[in-house]
């Protein structure tokens, strides 16, 4: 329940920040051929596949700039800094050995070169493509640094105004985990994705 009410403050804060944005953002031209612009962004997320058993909750802080091709096309390329927050996926309370399992926060830094095409003055869809950088230690004993370096795909709708942009894209993630048990076991593919909400100002 707890974690529920922080989720619903986060995306209500979202919310509350875009009205700001909207009321101060002037009617003007989105994309201006031949020109590179940029915006910085806050996001939170819903995580879904793999990953959902040791984090449920994303948040994220991008950079993207984007240069336009003509008045309703664009590409961008986009980084910054995810975070996914660690869950309790395990507990064994037997004696001896009792443990219980958490995984704790897992990092993030994405590269993603994509495109925006508008489809009237405001609305527009998105897709992406990347690598993305990143690791965690999960909280037993038997593991050490487990990195999760991923590709990255996503797509999304967005509304844009002069200086404010808001997209709902859901962002996949495939790759090799490097799991490092005390026998160095060898690494595994898995995938994961994130329903994600970005509330960018446009510089």
């Amino acid at each position: 329940m707890y974690t529920l009410i922080k989720r619903k403050w986060l995306i209500s804060a979202l919310f509350a920040i875009a009205g700001i944005l909207f009321k101060n953002s002037a009617q003007g031209q989105i994309i201006v051929p031949d020109t590179l612009k940029v915006n910085v962004g806050v996001e939170t997320g819903i995580v879904t596949g793999f990953q959902t058993p040791y984090t449920n909750k994303e948040l994220g802080l991008t950079i993207q700039w984007q240069y336009g091709l003509s008045s309703s096309l664009a590409i961008t390329f986009t980084s910054g800094y995810y975070i996914f927050f660690g869950e309790l996926y395990g507990a064994y309370l037997g004696a001896p050995g009792a443990y219980s399992a958490s995984a704790n926060t897992l990092h993030i830094i994405p590269f993603k070169l994509g495109v925006k095409k508008f489809i009237n003055h405001h609305l527009y869809v998105s897709s992406e493509a990347g690598f993305g950088f990143g690791g965690a230690v999960y909280n037993l004993v038997a593991y050490s640094a487990i990195k999760q370096n991923q590709y990255i795909f996503s797509s999304g709708f967005g509304y844009a105004l002069k200086n404010l942009d808001l997209v709902l894209r859901y962002e996949f993630f495939w790759g090799a985990s490097s799991e490092s048990f005390m026998d160095n076991g060898p690494p595994f593919i898995n995938s994961s994705g994130i329903l994600a909400l970005r509330v960018a100002y446009r510089l």
